[in-house]
């Protein structure tokens, strides 16, 4: 399960590492059903959000251990013998949603979802996000465990549909060429202990080798962190390679939050004329990873 997150991406191990683990649970009793439940989603959700460690260590154990709690109760809780092969799955998936937004907002990472990334079943997303992914790939991996003639049949049907529903609807108006932007620099190292210019001359180190054509630039978030943007001389650099692209830039900012504690975290569109032209401050933080619960 681990090794299907990324950064390894091997997307169909999911689905064997659910088929080991639903022949593991079977018609144990209900304190071993809960224990395997538990030490099967640690054993994926320790390694897939393993860079909580690098920012809280006490965070990161307590999450891990909570998040596998949801798991172990979900194993406790569903159904055996006859429904099993279904009640098994619609449990643990209502324990991801359940994670994908408690507590603390939710921490929606390494998820069964975004396994599936780079396989068929991501067209799934479009019908019903990600926890639609969810319960099909559960669904498909139990079914893996316990295979027949309506298991296979359900995989195809569930495949088919992840591959065409994203080319129904909608109509192509035109093209659009997106550059993004990646500026590099050294792994592992934290905010406090880096010179945020440094962070800037390198993005526009890279924004420098485009040539014009794009029709939009993408930077990450909080590639500039200031105290105000607008007013800033990062800002005028922005708009110089937006204009010297004839492209507005996206670009991540940190800023002082004026008034209040702490910071705010904004993306904000850099026009070719220099002006601002939209900006969304994000709503909800990241827990463990933008505050600290």
């Amino acid at each position: 399960m681990a090794l299907s997150l990324p950064p390894w991406g091997w997307w169909p191990l999911a689905f064997v590492g659910i088929a080991a683990f639903a022949r593991l649970v079977g018609d144990q009793t209900g304190r071993s059903r809960f224990v395997r439940g538990w030490i099967f989603s640690v054993g994926w959700l320790a390694p897939g959000m393993g860079w909580m460690w690098y920012l809280t260590a006490p965070g990161y154990v307590v999450a891990v251990a909570m998040f596998g709690c949801f798991h172990g109760l979900a194993c406790l809780v569903a159904p055996r013998g006859r429904w099993a092969w279904i009640g098994l799955p619609a449990a643990l998936t209502v324990a991801e949603a359940l994670r994908f937004c408690f507590p603390f907002g939710g921490v929606p990472l390494a998820s069964l979802a975004i396994s599936q990334v780079g396989g068929p079943l991501r067209g799934l997303a479009a019908v019903g996000g990600a926890v639609l992914v969810t319960w099909v790939t559960l669904q498909i991996g139990i079914m893996i465990a316990n295979p027949s003639a309506g298991a296979a049949v359900f995989v195809v049907g569930a495949v088919a549909v992840a591959l065409t529903v994203p080319h129904l609807g909608g109509t192509d108006v035109r093209q659009v060429e997106v550059a993004y932007v990646q500026g590099g620099g050294p792994q592992g190292t934290r905010a406090v202990n880096t010179n945020p210019r440094d962070v800037v001359e390198r993005h526009l180190a890279a924004t420098r080798t485009l040539a014009p054509g794009p029709d939009l630039v993408v930077w990450p978030e909080n590639v500039i962190d200031v105290e105000q943007f607008a007013t800033s001389p990062e800002r005028d650099e922005v708009a110089a390679e937006a204009h010297r692209l004839d492209a507005p830039i996206l670009v991540g900012i940190t800023e002082e939050a004026v008034g209040r504690d702490g910071f705010l975290n904004a993306q904000v569109v850099v026009q070719p004329d220099g002006q601002i032209a939209g900006r969304y401050e994000k709503v909800r933080r990241v827990p463990f990873g933008e505050y600290m619960p």
